[in-house]
C-alpha cells in the first residue's frame, strides 16, 4: 500500500481504514485476491482546485509536430494507441471497438488525456518566475512519450505523424518460422564479454510527488 500526498500538502495518518475486500478482481491488468484501502476525504471548497489551461493532448501533440517545420503545416497526428483513430488497422478491433490494445481496458481512458504545464499546480510561483516558462522541442516530446508509454512513432507517406506501442508491431506484424533456418545451426554457442554487462538499473520518474517514485534501482 501507499500513499500520494494531498494536492493542498495536508496529510495525517488519521484515514480511514475500510473493511477487508476479498471479492477479487482486476485493477487495470493487475488481478488481486484481497485488497484494504485507506481513505481520506477532503471537501471539495478547501482541497481541490479546477484547472483551465489544460490542453487536449492531441492537439498539444499536433502543435509540437506542425511547429517544429514548414513543411508540417497542416499535417495531422494519428494513434491508435492514445485515440483510437484507425481501428480497422488491427484484427484486434473485430471484437474489442473502442478498447486499449495494450491492457484491454475499454473505454480506452488514453482518450482523455490532456496536457498542462506543471507551474499551474504549484502554489507559490508568479506569471514571471522561471517555473512558468514551458520550452519544449518535438524531440523531447518523443522521448519522453517513449519513456512513458513504451511507443515508437514514424511519418507516414502523406506526412501524418503516427504514434504507437511496441505492442503494435506484436499485432501488426506476421511472424515468420525460421526454426528450421540453417541459420540456427550454430544457436546453442555463443561468447559474451562480462565487462560489457549491466547488473544495475536506476529508474526515476519526473515531477515525482512521492518518496516511492523517486528513484528505484533494479539489480540483476
Amino acid at each position: 500500500m501507499w500513499r500520494r500526498k494531498p494536492f493542498n500538502g495536508d496529510y495525517s495518518d488519521d484515514w480511514d481504514l475500510q473493511d477487508l475486500d476479498t471479492s477479487g478482481g482486476t485493477d487495470g491488468v493487475i488481478p488481486w485476491q484481497e485488497k484494504q484501502q485507506s481513505i481520506k476525504e477532503y471537501p471539495t471548497s478547501d482541497y481541490s482546485d479546477t484547472i483551465n489551461t489544460a490542453r487536449d493532448f492531441k492537439e498539444f501533440v499536433k502543435t509540437i509536430y506542425t511547429e517544429s517545420s514548414s513543411l508540417l503545416t497542416g499535417k495531422s497526428v494519428k494513434s491508435t494507441f492514445f485515440w483510437n483513430d484507425d481501428e480497422s488497422d488491427l484484427d484486434y478491433f473485430d471484437s474489442n471497438s473502442g478498447a486499449n490494445y495494450v491492457n484491454g481496458t475499454s473505454p480506452n481512458p488514453l482518450n482523455k488525456l490532456a496536457a498542462l504545464y506543471t507551474s499551474y499546480l504549484v502554489t507559490d510561483t508568479t506569471d514571471n518566475s522561471s517555473d512558468a516558462e514551458f520550452t519544449v522541442t518535438f524531440a523531447d516530446l518523443m522521448s519522453d512519450l517513449r519513456y512513458l508509454f513504451d511507443v515508437f512513432w514514424f511519418i507516414e507517406d502523406d506526412g501524418t505523424l503516427r504514434i504507437e506501442h511496441k505492442k503494435y508491431l506484436d499485432l501488426k506484424l506476421t511472424a515468420i518460422d525460421i526454426s528450421e533456418s540453417k541459420l540456427l545451426n550454430e544457436s546453442l554457442k555463443w561468447d559474451f564479454d562480462k565487462s560489457e554487462m549491466y547488473g544495475e538499473t536506476t529508474y526515476s520518474m519526473p515531477n515525482a510527488s512521492y518518496a516511492d517514485f523517486y528513484e528505484n534501482t533494479l539489480t540483476f
